[in-house]
């Protein structure tokens, strides 16, 4: 089994030798210091808690194992703190400013008063009403009475989303006084480079090559000479099939530019800097422009065009870039050499049980987290959520939030059914890549006892004649008959218009005794209904079928409507002459 330490832009805990023994400085004691990168996240609308003791974000659910220090708000934006939980106490908050975390090296004394506030937004000590923001600075007083300090490290859905990365340094044997630290350190590619007409450019290698891929050299861009000195897939069979991987982000200076927005293979990416919507609109690139580059490694990349040595028509341009080696598309974040390990999650056991109502299946729902060589991963947080219910439930169903893969890189959760009967859909995601996920399906099932409906027969009513707008003279009936070939009572029949004739009035269904509903119970082996037909000559056809057991096979009655025949006397005298005889025609009489 392999073990790995987390990232920081999958929640992974960056530890890097900075689990520091204690040291005398200055006839000083200096605490312990756990230093790490973590983020916080609102799931299905409720936001995690922090504890600083275990370096873990935990839901609600898990408040018996963990102490939280602070939970997130999204009160007046992206905030957190203690607001609205009981489990948080006092003013353990206090904003220092904005700076780099690994130069902090003392915190003030807590004191349950000003400055120390309760909640980031705070109107007066605090962001004053505003969402926090990337690059401010905070202590927190933890519940065990320690101090940890926090850098917000970035907002990943803006202001007002779901989520904030943040770093920290924890002093896990108390005192105010920290060692200096390495967490802003950066492990991306740095350099500057030519591209000239003819070539390419692999930013992994960092190597300038032919248009096409040769070995270990891919290309992420060539040259393009289309619309003045431009680049792209363009002119490349290699790239031609590779998609939209380049987003002009403005300009700017590359040494500032914190991350590059997550690639879409769609717009505003393009496939060319020339495109016409979103990209230079048919001009060649200029000085200053900044491009988010997604390279064929599937990494993140900017660059800054610094120079076209020939001009806009020219046969190359000079170029500076950043190149992050481990995926993440934040620059300033802290990486590891070590390859992503959690590259799967794959279903283990627990697919497509059957659970009665309100209840749980035989076994629990495991997933198994493995890595690019297949081996298994530890530690690695699986958020549980159910997306699908039955419609119509009442009782929601329930599942476990979250797990932990063990040594054997299983996680799993419990999974209770709603009070429905049908399918419950269970989303098991990796909490550091939530686009990495499996669905489980579990189906509630009502307890079946003693003999059931297996056939609806038709036993009179059959194939009637009735007028317009009458009654049927012999009551619609059926008999249900179930698994062992017994008529069975205590079943309702529904019977409904399947088809009428075209531009008829609806007709209407009454029991026997007169209450008008279309639904009969079996009584005396048998259920009876009575109908009205509609106004219109031609078939009306009925349907029987019993609701609670769809998977009976429906009956179809035939009642055909008539206008009304009457017979036409007439009396005349002894005397010759001529009679008029005039009368109205029923519509659709003969």
């Amino acid at each position: 089994m392999k073990h790995y330490y987390r990232k920081l832009k999958k929640n992974i805990l960056l530890i890097t030798g900075l689990l520091l023994l204690s040291a005398i400085t200055h006839t000083e004691l200096k605490a312990q210091v756990v230093a790490g990168a973590d983020t916080l996240s609102k799931i299905s609308g409720t936001w995690q808690y922090y504890d600083f003791t275990s370096q873990k974000a935990f839901s609600i659910e898990d408040t018996a194992t963990y102490t939280p220090d602070f939970w997130g708000s999204s009160n007046e934006g992206v905030n957190f703190g203690k607001e609205f939980s009981s489990l948080i106490p006092g003013k353990r908050v206090l904003l220092l400013g904005t700076g780099n975390i690994d130069t902090v090296t003392t915190v003030p004394t807590w004191t349950d008063a000003a400055p120390w506030i309760d909640t980031s937004w705070d109107f007066t000590n605090g962001t004053q009403g505003q969402p926090i923001s990337q690059g401010q600075l905070w202590v927190v007083y933890t519940s065990e009475g320690l101090y940890a300090v926090m850098q917000i490290d970035a907002l990943p859905d803006g202001n007002f989303g779901n989520s904030f990365v943040f770093k920290y340094k924890y002093m896990s044997e108390g005192g105010t006084t920290l060692d200096e630290t390495n967490l802003n350190s950066s492990a991306q590619l740095v350099g500057s480079a030519t591209s000239n007409s003819g070539n390419g450019f692999d930013l992994s290698g960092e190597i300038s090559g032919e248009l096409e891929d040769a070995g270990d050299y891919l290309p992420d861009f060539v040259f393009v000479n289309n619309e003045g000195v431009n680049f792209g897939n363009e002119g490349s069979t290699s790239l031609s099939s590779t998609g939209r991987r380049f987003l002009l982000i403005g300009t700017g200076n590359l040494d500032t530019l914190k991350s590059v927005p997550a690639r879409t293979d769609a717009a505003p990416w393009v496939s060319v800097s020339y495109d016409f919507s979103d990209g230079t609109g048919g001009q060649p690139i200029s000085v200053g422009q900044l491009w988010g580059i997604y390279t064929r490694e599937g990494k993140y990349a900017a660059i800054e065009i610094t120079a076209l040595p020939g001009g806009n028509f020219g046969s190359s341009f000079d170029f500076k870039y950043k190149y992050q080696p481990d995926g993440s598309r934040f620059f300033e974040e802290t990486g590891s050499n070590e390859p992503d390990p959690v590259l799967s999650i794959a279903i283990e056991s627990g697919n497509n049980q059957t659970a009665d109502l309100s209840s749980q299946p035989s076994n629990p729902i495991v997933v198994l987290i493995t890595d690019r060589d297949g081996e298994v991963v530890s530690g690695e947080t699986v958020n549980f959520e159910i997306t699908n219910d039955p419609i119509g439930v009442n009782e929601e169903g329930t599942v476990t939030p979250s797990d932990v893969s063990d040594a054997s890189g299983l996680a799993e959760a419990t999974v209770t059914v709603g009070d429905k009967e049908g399918i419950y859909t269970i989303k098991a995601s990796l909490a550091s890549d939530d686009t990495k996920f499996v669905e489980f399906t579990i189906t509630a099932e009502e307890t079946v006892t003693g003999p059931q409906p297996t056939t609806l027969v038709i036993t009179g009513g059959q194939n009637q004649v009735t007028v317009l707008g009458d009654t049927i003279a012999t009551s619609l009936e059926v008999v249900v008959i179930d698994d062992i070939g017994e008529p069975m009572n205590g079943i309702t029949v529904t019977f409904e218009e399947k088809t009428i004739p075209d531009g008829a009035v609806s007709g209407s269904f009454f029991t026997p005794d007169g209450i008008n509903v279309n639904q009969a119970t079996t009584f005396n082996n048998r259920a009876y209904m009575n109908y009205s037909l509609g106004d219109k000559q031609g078939d009306y056809l009925i349907k029987a079928y019993l609701v609670n057991y769809p998977a009976v096979d429906s009956v179809i009655f035939t009642i055909s409507g008539e206008p009304v025949k009457a017979p036409m006397n007439f009396t005349a005298n002894a005397q010759s002459g001529v009679i008029d005889l005039m009368w109205d025609v029923a519509e659709g009489a003969k």
